[in-house]
């Protein structure tokens, strides 16, 4: 476990000056070998670009073999078109879902570890079902996950998956993952899990043996949060998939 019950903010900023070099190395990669509407987009964003400079320490080529990465994977999967319907097995077990905002603007993710059945699907499936809930999140990402009644036994390829997701493939973009309802099972998964991901990623993960209540109210609304977590909401929560709302797809 972490032992952490405070979230420690985090000011480090990219060095402005290695925006330029970065992107003329993202220019110069072959397209035979990544998206280039990826490549594009990535060299277009300054601040997408800062993301990998601060994930990496301001040092320029530890960013530049991070965002080669990215690109490989992104130019596979392609997150950015995924629906739920590329997923739909992993939709169907209702563990990730949109859950609001927080108090600084932060997007809410919600996960109920008891839904997850994670050998029902494969792991590509379960790449798909994280990235589209991460990709569609316009800020950093405040992650709750429900541990109760979490399962004794889970396909650990999926955990690793998670883990190079939010650490190396959306760097910075967690803001932070509060694990809640905790007990020792999540303490043995969490022991290994932890060594997959950098020291910036785990020092925005923290833990709770109960519900987090003091913790959620400090960062959510009340009125966000339902009584289950020491909020006041009545209407359901977590809140259905944007797509299912919004798309005509």
């Amino acid at each position: 476990m972490t032992g952490k019950k405070k979230l420690v903010e985090d000011d480090m900023e990219a060095d402005e000056s290695l925006l330029g070099p970065f992107r003329e190395k993202l220019k110069a990669l072959p397209p035979v070998d990544y998206d280039a509407e990826e490549i594009t987009a990535l060299a277009g964003s300054d601040a997408d670009m800062a993301r990998f400079l601060i994930a990496r320490n301001n040092n320029l080529e530890k960013a530049f073999a991070m965002a080669k990465g990215t690109l490989a994977w992104r130019s596979r999967f392609h997150p950015a078109a995924l629906t739920v319907q590329d997923f739909a097995t992993a939709h169907g077990q209702d563990v990730w879902r949109f859950a609001g905002t927080t108090k600084n603007g932060w997007n809410v993710l919600h996960v109920t570890a008891a839904h997850w059945k994670s050998f029902s699907y494969g792991v590509d499936e379960y790449v798909k079902m994280v990235s589209y809930h991460v990709e569609r999140s316009t800020t950093k990402n405040f992650i709750i996950f429900d541990m109760y009644r979490m399962a004794y036994f889970i396909d650990m390829r999926k955990l690793r998956a998670l883990a190079y997701i939010l650490a190396d493939y959306y760097p910075e973009r967690l803001g932070c993952a509060v694990f809640v309802n905790c007990d020792w099972i999540f303490d043995k998964f969490f022991n290994i899990a932890i060594r997959w991901v950098d020291q910036r990623t785990a020092n925005k993960c923290i833990d709770f043996r109960d519900n987090g209540a003091e913790f959620l109210l400090q960062h959510i609304d009340a009125d966000q949060v339902t009584t289950k977590y020491g909020g006041t909401r009545q209407e359901p929560w977590p809140l259905e998939p944007l797509e299912t709302a919004t798309d005509d797809k």
